[in-house]
């Protein structure tokens, strides 16, 4: 829980909604939630995964001069999370995973953010996504660690919520950790 006193934030000068300022809004609030875990069911599988999620809101001016009200914080992550189901050899050499991460689609959000920048968070809200990787890796020696993997399997269109940009489509990942 994160208790919010006098956040500066932008808002508008008049009702045409092309001009802001930073002022000090009124008082507000964050909680939120995560939990992670894993289970080994097997000697060889692993069931494992989080999920995060958190509400805010602060009391702020839309239009300056005009009463404030509560509104979402700006860029608030919506519920979000992933799930994976790992196997390792028996010797402790290999381990192939395959993951899903998603999020629910996050439709609270300001004012301002939708008006100012609709590149960063689009028109109505950023839309939910479930993505898939696939990885794998090797245990060489004692000194040298291979990892491999193939993320976004669907090639899904999908953003991080306030993030700006869309997350790479389909790609191939390689990984060498040398330890001494």
């Amino acid at each position: 829980y994160t208790d919010v006193q006098d956040l500066i934030v932008p808002a508008f000068t008049n009702k045409t909604l092309a001009t802001s300022i930073a002022t000090n809004a009124g008082d507000g609030y964050i909680f939120g939630v995560e939990l992670e875990g894993a289970w080994r069911f097997h000697p060889q599988w692993t069931l494992s995964g989080f999920a995060a999620w958190q509400k805010g809101e602060t009391e702020s001016t839309v239009i300056i001069g005009e009463p404030a009200v509560n509104k979402p914080n700006t860029r608030q992550l919506p519920l979000s999370g992933s799930v994976a189901l790992r196997w390792d050899d028996v010797d402790g050499k290999f381990w192939v995973e395959g993951r899903l991460m998603g999020a629910t689609e996050e439709d609270r959000i300001t004012a301002i953010d939708q008006a100012a920048d609709n590149q960063r968070i689009p028109t109505g809200g950023t839309p939910g996504y479930v993505v898939a990787s696939l990885r794998a890796g090797w245990h060489v020696n004692k000194n040298l660690d291979l990892t491999c993997g193939l993320e976004n399997l669907s090639d899904e269109n999908y953003r991080i919520h306030g993030s700006g940009q869309n997350e790479a489509g389909i790609g191939a990942v390689f990984g060498l950790k040398v330890m001494w």
